[in-house]
């Protein structure tokens, strides 16, 4: 081998080695700069993980939140369409009310009627106890009785009066 041939061998393998230096440089950097990188995705890992399952359980939540509010709304919306009903003359609901009305009435003036009589064959001279009254109730309503004695007994007028003119 000559000189030349022996510097220009020397000089390849010197920029080689120059090459090399620089290439395990790079490598070096590029290795810290991938394990830069793997710390900080770990890092937003522990993070994001954890907010996402926060974020699923809010989803799930609201869902099941929203479910019972239509299941509510339904349920008023029935329920007030069912009251609504009862209020218009034409519908199932007040003429039922009409019938059961009508059968209490009718039946509080059946018993003011079976009052009547009976006070008229009993008089307050003729039956001052007032228990010959209470039999003949008793005949059309069994288990009646007199209150006792002394029991306080409300007040017409106290009955009648609005809440405006109630003592204060």
């Amino acid at each position: 081998m000559t000189d030349e041939g022996f510097m220009r061998a020397v000089a390849a393998l010197s920029e080689l080695s120059d090459s090399v230096a620089a290439l395990r440089s790079e490598v070096e950097q590029s290795e810290v700069l991938r394990t830069e990188k793997i710390k900080m995705i770990h890092r937003l890992l522990y993070v994001l993980v954890p907010t996402m399952i926060l974020m699923v359980a809010m989803v799930v939540g609201n869902f099941v939140l929203l479910t019972r509010i239509n299941t509510t709304a339904e349920a008023a919306e029935s329920t007030n369409s069912l009251l609504l009903g009862c209020f218009q003359l034409d519908s199932k609901c007040a003429q039922e009310n009409v019938k059961s009305t009508a059968a209490v009435m009718e039946q509080i003036r059946q018993t003011q009627f079976a009052i009547a009589l009976c006070q008229r064959q009993n008089p307050l001279e003729r039956d001052p106890e007032g228990s010959g009254l209470v039999r003949c109730v008793q005949q059309y309503y069994p288990g009646f009785v007199l209150p006792p004695k002394g029991s306080p007994s409300p007040e017409p007028s106290a009955t009648r009066r609005s809440s405006r003119e109630q003592p204060r």
